[in-house]
């Protein structure tokens, strides 16, 4: 798998991937912005300071990342994850994540991120990279979690 992040030539690839994944059981957990052409055209362009982030296996792409928020003015970046429905399952979510929160680790003292309480497998799995609730919140349909991993000094 190949992490790096995304440069303007990807906006086709990832417009492709965001209309896959444009589907109920993805959308109810990851909902930043909208995952159409739009979307994929900007982040591909953007040149801020928010980083975005593709994983692509054998030529297709896997996943997308996020790290964003400096652009608004906030010290702790948020940390998003998308992982393609048909590469779910595979380990490659915690691929992707461990080698983003690894760059994240040289831009900032921590990430935070929202997740969903019936996300069960997302919450496993930013539990085990070191994330912590920091917050509870009510929200339709349910409660989601903030959650917040602070990156240790060497």
């Amino acid at each position: 798998m190949i992490v790096r992040e995304i440069k303007n030539e990807d906006a086709g690839k990832l417009a492709e991937f965001f209309e896959r994944n444009d589907v109920e059981d993805v959308t109810r957990n990851f909902h930043p912005f909208r995952l159409d052409n739009e979307s994929a055209t900007r982040i591909a362009e953007y040149q801020g300071r928010d980083k975005y982030y593709i994983a692509i296996i054998d030529d297709s792409l896997a996943g997308f990342a996020m790290l964003r928020g400096w652009d608004e003015g906030y010290t702790v970046p948020s940390f998003g994850l998308l992982v393609d429905l048909e590469y779910q399952g595979r380990g490659i979510g915690r691929e992707l994540s461990v080698m983003v929160l690894n760059h994240a680790a040289t831009l900032s003292d921590s990430v935070r991120l929202s997740v969903n309480a019936s996300n069960v497998a997302a919450l496993q799995l930013y539990r085990s990279l070191g994330f912590r609730v920091i917050q509870r919140k009510k929200a339709a349909p349910g409660v989601v979690f903030i959650m917040k991993k602070e990156f240790e000094d060497d």
